[in-house]
């Protein structure tokens, strides 16, 4: 994944391109897919996942119990912004029930969290605003729109 878009060709992330036109690590050999990650603040950032994803309870408890800061830049949390990408892109509503049960749970601490919820606040607040205005306000975005909002509410 980049971060501030210093990565975007295959090279920079030690990927090529295979005879058979797959995207492959260049030292294993393992098959990647590019795909749209995470804003950061800047756009969406550059970023490849290496197949097979790991399910939805694997992708969450990743993201869930890292402790996230937005200052490092480690692999782990690489490993976490690339995990929080897929996870708001194939299983919004799980993850949402995750967190409220987290939430219920009392598993986030206002402080220590913050940065969490205000990356995913960042990256789900206008997609869902646009998806609602664009659709006629459907009822069921309606509701998991506000379902997120009474979560920061709490933490943001």
């Amino acid at each position: 994944m980049s971060v501030r878009f210093n990565k975007s060709t295959l090279d920079d992330f030690g990927l090529i391109k295979s005879v058979e036109g797959l995207i492959t690590d260049k030292i294993d050999h393992s098959i990647w897919k590019k795909t749209e990650l995470l804003d950061l603040g800047w756009g969406n950032e550059n970023g490849f996942y290496k197949t097979p994803l790991p399910g939805f309870d694997d992708l969450s408890k990743l993201v869930l119990e890292f402790s996230y800061n937005k200052k490092n830049n480690n692999i782990d949390t690489i490993n976490f912004y690339g995990a929080l990408a897929i996870l708001l892109q194939l299983y919004p509503v799980l993850l949402l029930d995750k967190v409220e049960e987290y939430d219920l749970k009392g598993k986030f601490e206002s402080k220590k969290d913050k940065d969490f919820f205000e990356l995913v606040k960042l990256n789900i607040q206008p997609k869902i605003s646009l998806e609602i205005a664009t659709r006629n306000k459907n009822n069921t975005e309606v509701e998991h729109f506000k379902r997120w909002q009474k979560i920061f509410s709490k933490y943001l």
